[in-house]
Order: C-alpha cells, then sequence, then structure tokens
C-alpha cells in the first residue's frame, strides 16, 4: 500500500481514493486515509476522495517520529505477491472453495478420497482439478494471507 501511494505521488502528485481502494479491497478507508496522510497526502477542499501531494506535510510527518513507519514499506515483489495471493482467493471462491484453513493436509485428503471412490473415474478427475487447482494457487505460499482474510 505504501508503495504504491509513494508511486503515485512521485508519478502524479495526487492519489485517488477509489482508486487504492479498487487495488486494496481488504482494507479499510480510515487505514487507507491514515497511510495516505502519513506519506504527506492532504485532502482536497472540493473533492473528500482526492489527496494531493504536499511535501511539507510529508516533511513534518518524518519530523513527527511517523518516519520508522513510512521507512517500513513494501517491495514491490511483495506487492505482486500480495496481488497473486488475492487473486487466486477469488479464483478459488468462484471455483466454489470457500473456506480454507491449512495446504498441509491437501494430500492426505486426495489419498482417502481416491480410496473411497477408485470405481468413480468421473468424480477422481473432478478431485484431480481441484487438487491442481488448490496447488496453483497463491495462497499456499501464505497462510498470514488466509488468516488475514
Amino acid at each position: 500500500m505504501k508503495y504504491y501511494i509513494t508511486k503515485s505521488f512521485d508519478e502524479k502528485k495526487y492519489i485517488l481514493l477509489d482508486e487504492l481502494k479498487e487495488f486494496l479491497p481488504s482494507i479499510n478507508d480510515h487505514n487507507l486515509r491514515k497511510t495516505i496522510k502519513m506519506l504527506g497526502g492532504e485532502q482536497d477542499v472540493y473533492d473528500t476522495k482526492l489527496y494531493r501531494f504536499n511535501e511539507s506535510l510529508l516533511a513534518e510527518n518524518k519530523a513527527n517520529d511517523f518516519n520508522g513507519e513510512m521507512e517500513a514499506s513494501i517491495t514491490p515483489e511483495d506487492l505482486c505477491l500480495y496481488e497473486r495471493m488475492h487473486k487466486s482467493y477469488y479464483q478459488l471462491r468462484d471455483f466454489g472453495i470457500e473456506k480454507l484453513k491449512s495446504s498441509d493436509k491437501i494430500n492426505n485428503i486426495k489419498t482417502k478420497f481416491y480410496k473411497k471412490n477408485f470405481a468413480s473415474p468421473r468424480k477422481c478427475v473432478i478431485a484431480r482439478r481441484i487438487i491442481e487447482e488448490l496447488y496453483l494457487s497463491a495462497w499456499n505460499i501464505s497462510q498470514s494471507f488466509l488468516q488475514a482474510i
């Protein structure tokens, strides 16, 4: 989030709250606004969803002990991973897998299912497709992402 806001301020000198909410839908407005202001965003008088970059506000925030928080930014690689995990989460949900607690037991469940449904090739093909979808999902990389959602 910090990287995205900073990049927007560097390129355009402003950021739209709606654009940020679309990019990070799981983060509430309060946290988005707080981070924008901490990084030097000043709310526009006429458009409350527009934040313009204010260099003096950024300098003031750095002087007021926000510097530690501002330096703890996310890397572009972490951002890509987060985007991929988010996309995978919604793909799994659209596929019908709504609740997933851990990836550790997938092999055990797969073995039990195949033994139980050995006579039904159609069910085994469907199960293979579901397991493939689970393994290809980026959530498999980070259980902390699952807990955050």
